[in-house]
Order: C-alpha cells, then structure tokens, then sequence
C-alpha cells in the first residue's frame, strides 16, 4: 500500500521498532500497512479517529 500525502487513515495499532515509532494504518479501502508515525498527522478530523498525512514529516526537534 503507498498513501498519497494528505490521505486519510485509521490507526489501528502501534508498535516501537529500534526506538523509533511506527503505526499500523488502514485505507478507506480496508488495506493495512505500516507507517513512520512522525509522517502522520494525529489531529482527529470530523470527530472521528482519521487521521490525514502531512506534506512532510515534523521535524524532529534537533
């Protein structure tokens, strides 16, 4: 599965891999993949728990 930027997800688990965060997303579609979760925006739209993708990933604070 690839997701086009500002796509719209459902985090369905996470899971930490070498320090770094990763969530398990589906599609609208019902497709499952694995995402950096740093390149998701978590800011709930519509009231639901989607999620969109931003342009770029938040840089890390350094």
């Amino acid at each position: 599965m690839s997701l086009a930027n500002g796509s719209k997800v459902r985090r369905i688990g996470e899971r930490l891999h070498a320090g770094k965060r990763w969530a398990l997303v589906s599609s609208d579609e019902g497709d499952l993949g694995w995402v950096f979760a740093a390149f998701l925006d978590c800011v709930p739209v519509d009231g639901d728990q989607l999620k969109s993708a931003p342009m770029r990933p938040r840089p890390s604070g350094n």
